[in-house]
């Protein structure tokens, strides 16, 4: 874990140690990021209300806003909840001497929403379909392959933002008794084969919706950096 900084706010004074790894993803529910770290304070009680995730561009061009979605309880791939109890995040006490660990999946609500009515469209295609089978892990490649579906996926491809180049991030914890912001600065960086290897969970996102199985999902691992 590495120590970013010691952010005295307005009255907060918190601590933030943030895991060295960042997990980029993609999945059915859209973009996502899994961060974890370690909250601590050192004189007083912090009550934190709610974390965000804001990432841009270097140039600042493309911004997007991340809520906390999901509490991850031991490692995992994003959007894989087999195995292990998922647990949405809520409000929490940081006290001294006793700091708070946290490991959270971070998501675009805003473009979920936008990818929704394409998931029940795959999901609408797949019943309707004549080889239609309830009891399938994984969709056919016949399947697949039809016009409607693979234009169902081009439009799914263009909600993945994701893109080669330099990214800022900006941590915003929302903490104390007037809901302050703290801000945690830090950049990371995605290139060419991990931006094809999150896209090519497309088809994954597919068989998520429309099959029982537990699907694993490619995520990009890359490392958290501190401002230049």
């Amino acid at each position: 874990m590495k120590k970013l900084w010691a952010s005295l706010f307005g009255g907060v004074s918190i601590s933030n140690y943030i895991s060295k790894e960042l997990e980029v993803g993609f999945s059915n529910y859209g973009p996502s990021l899994g961060i974890g770290g370690v909250f601590s304070v050192k004189d007083k009680h912090e009550f934190v209300h709610k974390i965000t995730l804001h990432v841009d561009t270097d140039e600042g061009h493309d911004q997007h806003d991340l809520e906390w979605f999901a509490v991850r309880e031991h490692d995992f791939i994003a959007g894989d909840f087999s195995g292990m109890h998922a647990k949405s995040p809520s409000k929490f006490m940081v006290v001294p001497l006793n700091p708070y660990t946290y490991d959270l999946v971070f998501v675009d609500n805003t473009c979920y929403a936008e990818m929704k009515p394409f998931l029940q469209e795959l999901r609408a295609y797949w019943h309707m379909s004549p080889k239609f089978d309830p009891k399938m892990t994984s969709l056919p490649e016949h399947f697949l392959k039809r016009d409607d579906v693979l234009e169902c996926f081009k439009n799914i491809e263009l909600l993945c933002y994701w893109r080669p180049g330099l990214y800022n991030l900006s941590m915003k914890v929302s903490a104390g008794a007037k809901f302050e912001e703290v801000v945690f600065d830090h950049t990371f960086e995605l290139n060419e084969t991990q931006i094809l290897s999150l896209k090519g969970n497309i088809p994954r996102i597919a068989d998520d919706v429309c099959c029982r199985g537990a699907i694993k999902y490619s995520t990009a691992k890359v490392p958290l950096q501190l401002p230049a």
